[in-house]
């Protein structure tokens, strides 16, 4: 016994030796690693990036790990990446151990961390960025991440690499988030917010492409980054029109109850699983989905044509804290936002009680014909469930609340049986 304790921490250590050469080894391979860190958009940011990158004649890997993980490759092919159990940030590892056999010259990697002490080990412990790009701070996953923006931005600043160049949007930026890179000895760099831009006809007529759905201040940030790395604006321009997008991405698609009458659009807002991003996200979708205005005569007054929107909210059975962050949105007004809203999922029963008990009794009274519980198993019966919640006329299903399982099958379904909006 005496000799095995010390055999067995020599082994220890020269594993962790050998560890630490192989990834410095790995790391040196690659001139230019960039990672995406946040709470929402990561995904679109990193394809957004790799896509204009790549189109700058850069050999590139990214890894996305939204809605369906994947290795974006320098030939522009994907990879879908199989997991056996649960997400680990030592796919970090083999994402550098890959880049290098692919003669990456820039890797972009999506931060997948939940806890303060996997993102200081994922940033500074494996990838070591030269530049991260921080796309917002909102409140998710509330027992790793905290219940507030400040507390969220704490946890991901532990994400920050020393020496590390920063870039947020000027909007999302706390304080705290900037107390951590000030701390690491990393440079702020603030990102102006885009002026605001009524959507074109061009951008309406197109609003089923996920592209129009891209949130400016994420596309600044890709901007800002490829400006400093002296990306031609042509080719920045090029390179995020040819971004691919996964699942999760917002898309829109013309659908009908089994005629061409009493259609409806659906859209894919399932991924925006928090009430801010969902907010920031319905209020886009009525710009862009607006009824256009009719002609009128000298003199008269044209008003757009109104149309009912109705909610599908779907439920993760295993995220009783986003149920409850649901419930709170909808008690203090989200409601409002919608004519009717059907809720899926196994706590779709309790939400609506909780959320009628908390209004007054003229507003219980008019929305519990308006708030309704789903039980369809299937995306092709939910879809038809949801459909016939509109009025004849048709109008819009805006879905949202978690893509995991029942979403993705629903917009495999919409995909197959509807058409883009606008094609």
């Amino acid at each position: 016994m005496t000799l095995i304790l010390p055999a067995l921490g020599a082994t220890w250590l020269l594993c962790l030796l050998t560890e630490a050469f192989l990834l410095n080894r790995w790391r040196r391979a690659i001139p230019l690693r960039i990672t995406v860190t946040g709470t929402r958009g990561k995904t679109t940011v990193a394809r957004m990036l790799a896509s204009v990158l790549r189109e700058s004649g850069r050999r590139v890997v990214a890894k996305t790990t939204g809605s369906e993980p994947a290795l974006l490759l320098p030939d522009g092919s994907e990879e879908p990446i199989r997991r056996r159990g649960r997400a680990s940030i030592l796919e970090q590892k083999r994402l550098l151990r890959r880049a290098r056999r692919e003669e990456a010259q820039v890797l972009v990697a999506e931060a997948m961390s939940l806890h303060p002490e996997n993102h200081r080990a994922e940033a500074q412990g494996i990838l070591r960025p030269h530049y991260t790009l921080a796309t917002n701070f909102r409140v998710d996953h509330v027992a790793a991440a905290g219940e507030s923006r400040e507390e969220v931005a704490r946890v991901l600043g532990w994400g920050v690499a020393a020496g590390a160049r920063i870039y947020v949007p000027e909007g999302e930026l706390e304080e705290a988030f900037a107390r951590q890179v000030g701390a690491r000895g990393g440079e702020l760099m603030v990102v102006p917010e885009p002026s605001p831009v009524s959507p074109s006809p061009e951008a309406r007529a197109d609003a089923g492409s996920a592209g129009v759905w891209s949130f400016p201040e994420n596309e600044s940030l890709v901007r800002a980054l490829c400006r400093e790395l002296g990306v031609e604006e042509e080719v920045v321009h090029r390179g995020l029109r040819k971004a691919g997008m996964d699942v999760g991405a917002p898309e829109v698609w013309q659908v009908f109850r089994g005629s061409e009458k009493g259609g409806a659009r659906v859209v894919n807002a399932f991924a925006a699983n928090d009430p801010e991003s969902t907010e920031r996200l319905l209020a886009r979708c009525r710009q862009l989905l607006a009824p256009e205005r009719g002609e009128a005569g000298k003199g008269e007054r044209v008003l757009p044509r109104e149309e009912h929107w109705a909610g599908l909210l779907l439920l993760r059975e295993d995220r009783g804290d986003r149920t409850h962050q649901w419930i709170r949105a909808l008690e203090g007004g989200f409601l409002e936002e919608l004519d009717s809203l059907a809720v899926w999922g196994i706590h779709g029963q309790a939400l609506r009680r909780k959320v009628l008990r908390g209004l007054s009794p003229e507003e219980r009274e008019r929305w519990k014909g308006k708030l309704r519980v789903l039980k369809e198993k299937g995306p092709e019966d939910l879809s038809r469930a949801v459909l016939h919640t509109l009025p004849p006329a048709g109008g819009v299903v805006f879905g949202f609340g978690n893509i995991v399982g029942q979403g993705q099958r629903l917009v495999r379904y919409w995909r197959k049986v509807g058409r883009p909006h606008g094609a």
